[in-house]
């Protein structure tokens, strides 16, 4: 995570909320001097972990304006208009989305249809009820957890860009393989952290030499267990 005057700023800020700074690196678990360098500018860029384990987390309240994703990072999602997806939840008006099969999610090619046109061709009889604000992009998708005896309903924000740490569903190139993990990039490094395979599998490669390895990628807004059946 690249180091910018908003971040700065809002480090600045939380640090004085602590007292100091050996306050607020004692609260959040990092070294003093790492601190000082990401405050001096001898360090220009931000771990992706510490980033959205620890520091992000902490700034958020203190962050005016979060940088947006630069285009050029996703060049392979076309025809879908982008930008920031809210945070917002509202647990007493729940909204309900298009719950797309498992096995068609693969069938989704963003370069030819948009996301919307996609849903409305299956044509989904199923929803399942959110928190989180919806457009018209956005869809559900249903799946079982290995080894557990229930499922799950994840809200993926079609046509939003992930964040440090956020949960996304992407359709790999390969095999045109749909997988859902934790995503982090760093420099020019992407890495996916699966979050369901019968063994721990992370995957990661450099974005700019390889920029065909992702056919699409998205957020995860929400996730839903559905204990009884009756998302």
């Amino acid at each position: 995570m690249k180091i910018t005057p908003e971040i700065i700023h809002a480090l600045q800020k939380s640090i004085d909320h602590h007292g100091n700074v050996t306050q607020f690196a004692k609260s959040l678990g990092i070294a003093h001097s790492t601190v000082l360098f990401w405050l001096s500018g001898k360090t220009t860029e931000i771990n992706g972990r510490i980033w959205a384990q620890k520091l992000r987390p902490e700034l958020t309240p203190f962050l005016e304006q979060e940088a947006a994703v630069p285009p050029e990072l996703f060049p392979y999602q076309l025809g879908e208009p982008r930008g920031e997806y809210t945070r917002t939840f509202h647990p007493d008006r729940r909204e309900r989305a298009a719950v797309i099969p498992w096995e068609r999610i693969a069938e989704l090619d963003v370069t030819v249809e948009p996301v919307r046109e996609f849903i409305e061709r299956l044509a989904p009889e199923k929803t399942f009820a959110f928190a989180a604000p919806l457009k018209d992009s956005y869809f559900a998708v249903e799946f079982t957890v290995p080894q557990l005896p229930f499922k799950l309903a994840m809200l993926i924000a079609s046509g939003e860009y992930p964040r440090q740490g956020d949960v996304i569903l992407a359709k790999l190139r390969d095999k045109e393989r749909i997988v859902a993990g934790r995503f982090f990039k760093e420099n020019n490094t992407l890495t996916i952290e699966l979050l369901f395979p019968p063994e721990r599998e992370i995957l990661t490669w450099n974005f700019r030499e390889h920029p065909g390895f992702l056919c699409w990628i998205f957020p995860v807004v929400e996730i839903q267990s559905d204990l009884r059946g009756e998302l």
